[in-house]
C-alpha cells in the first residue's frame, strides 16, 4: 500500500492526461460536490480551495440527500472512486431530478453506467487503487472538470507547484518514520487552522482506515474556546500533531508563539507538521502524503493490515440490506 502513496507523482499526471466524457456546459450559480469518505474528502479541498477565488461557495454534500437549493443552476460534481457509493448514487440521483449540471468522476460502477445513459459529463479514472490512495486521480479530475468550466480556483503555476511537491514523495518518508514511532499507543489529535481543516480531517481519516486508531481533529481559533481546557485533565495517552501552514501567517505565529508551548508546558508532547510549498494546494498534496505515509507506516508498527476495512464492509452490507 506504500508504494500506491509512492505513486502519487505519477498519479497526478495522468489524471492532468485524462478526457471529460460528454463535456456539457450551462449557466451555474451554486456548486455542490457529493462524495464520502476517501472521495469526499476531495470536495473539502475544493472547498478551501474556493474561498479566496469564487465569489460563491463550493459546498459538499456526504448524504444521501441533497439540500433543496440544488436546482438547475448547480453544478453538482459526484465523486466516488468505486462509483457504487450508495450515498453518493443517491444524492446524484436527486441532482439529476432537480435538472443540475452534472459531472461524475469515477473508475465504473453505477455513476459511469448512469453518466453513460443521461449523457452526463464524467471522467473515468483508473481502477485498481484503494480509494483512500487515490486522491490524486480524483483532485486533478476535479481540478480539470472545474477549469473547463471556466470555474478558476487553482492557476496552471500552482498545479504544477503542487505536482513538483509529490515528485519528492520519497523524501518525505523520514519524516512519517518520526511521526509513527511518535504516535504508536497513542491516541493522535490533529490540530491546524481554518484554511486547512479538511487537511486535518484527512490525517484522521487515514490514521482511522489505515492504522486502525480513534484520532482527533480540531481547529483553532475555535480550538481555544473549548478544547484546550480539556489538555488540563492530564490525559497522557495521546500525541498532539500540529499541522503548521508555515507560511509566516497569524497562525503560524500563534501556534508557535502560544500553542506548542502551552502544551508541552502540561507535558504533551508536539509533533509539527510543518507544509511545505507557496500555494494551498502545494500545501495540501504535501501534507496529504505525509498523512498517508504516516498512517500506513503507524499500521506496519502496529502490526495491523492497513488495506482491511472490516467495519465499512460491514456498513455497506447494512445499508445495501435495508435499501433493497
Amino acid at each position: 500500500m506504500l508504494d500506491q502513496y509512492l505513486s502519487w507523482y505519477d498519479m497526478a499526471l495522468k489524471a492532468l492526461k485524462y478526457k471529460i466524457e460528454n463535456f456539457t456546459t450551462k449557466s451555474f450559480s451554486k456548486i455542490a460536490i457529493c462524495g464520502m469518505g476517501g472521495s469526499g474528502i476531495v470536495g473539502d479541498y475544493l472547498r478551501v480551495l474556493a474561498n479566496d477565488r469564487l465569489n460563491y461557495p463550493i459546498t459538499v454534500i456526504k448524504d444521501f440527500n441533497i439540500p433543496k437549493w440544488v436546482d438547475e443552476e448547480t453544478l453538482v460534481i459526484g465523486i466516488s472512486y468505486s462509483g457504487r457509493t450508495m450515498e453518493t448514487v443517491s444524492a446524484i440521483e436527486k441532482a439529476l431530478d432537480r435538472g443540475a449540471l452534472i459531472a461524475i468522476i469515477a473508475s465504473g460502477g453505477k455513476l459511469i453506467d448512469l453518466a453513460k445513459a443521461k449523457g452526463l459529463m464524467y471522467v473515468k479514472v483508473d481502477s485498481g487503487y484503494v480509494p483512500r490512495t487515490s486522491l490524486p486521480l480524483l483532485l486533478y479530475s476535479a481540478l480539470k472538470i472545474m477549469k473547463e468550466l471556466n470555474v478558476n480556483i487553482v492557476s496552471e503555476p500552482e498545479i504544477q507547484e503542487s505536482i513538483d511537491i509529490l515528485k519528492n514523495c520519497r523524501s518525505y518518508l523520514n519524516d512519517s518514520l518520526r511521526l509513527s514511532s511518535v504516535v504508536k499507543d497513542n491516541v493522535p489529535i490533529v490540530i491546524t487552522d481554518p484554511r486547512y481543516e479538511p487537511l486535518c480531517l484527512r490525517f484522521k481519516n487515514e490514521f482511522n482506515e489505515n492504522s486502525k486508531v480513534i484520532a482527533k481533529c480540531e481547529v483553532y481559533p475555535e480550538w481555544s474556546h473549548n478544547d484546550i481546557v480539556g489538555y488540563e485533565g492530564g490525559v497522557r495517552n495521546v500525541k498532539v500533531i500540529l499541522v503548521n501552514p508555515n507560511d509566516s501567517s497569524l497562525y503560524q505565529k500563534v501556534f508557535e508563539g502560544f500553542v506548542i508551548p502551552y502544551l508541552t508546558n502540561l507535558g504533551y508532547e508536539v509533533c509539527e507538521v510543518k507544509l511545505q510549498g507557496k500555494c494551498m494546494l502545494a500545501k495540501l498534496m504535501h501534507g496529504s502524503l505525509v498523512a498517508g505515509l504516516t498512517s500506513v507506516l503507524l499500521a506496519q508498527r502496529k502490526g495491523v493490515d492497513p488495506l482491511e476495512t472490516r467495519s465499512i464492509k460491514l456498513y455497506k452490507e447494512y445499508i445495501k440490506k435495508i435499501s433493497t
